[in-house]
């Protein structure tokens, strides 16, 4: 569906877009989003695909982890003369 937005609506947008550092996209759809939850008909909110904290720990358990072997990757994998793994 193609809206067509009037030009002081459009202006405006701008105007708080640069005043935020935010698109004008950004400044619309946060306004409209605003105005659906005040009037209860807001959608719902964008599950999140990982939990940060969860991320996190993994990063720092992993990390804290021995190094078992220090040869460079290309000489785990073991590369021919012709740049072919072996």
């Amino acid at each position: 569906m193609t809206m067509t937005i009037p030009t002081e609506v459009e202006q405006l947008a701008r105007l708080v877009a640069v005043k935020t550092g935010k698109t004008p996209d950004d400044i619309l759809k946060e306004a409209v989003e605003a105005r659906a939850r005040a009037a209860g008909i807001a959608p719902q909110p964008k599950q999140r695909a990982f939990d940060d904290a969860r991320v996190k720990a993994i990063i720092a358990r992993v990390s804290a982890l021995p190094l078992l072997d220090d040869r460079a990757a290309d000489d785990i994998i073991g590369y021919d003369e012709f740049g072919v793994p072996q």
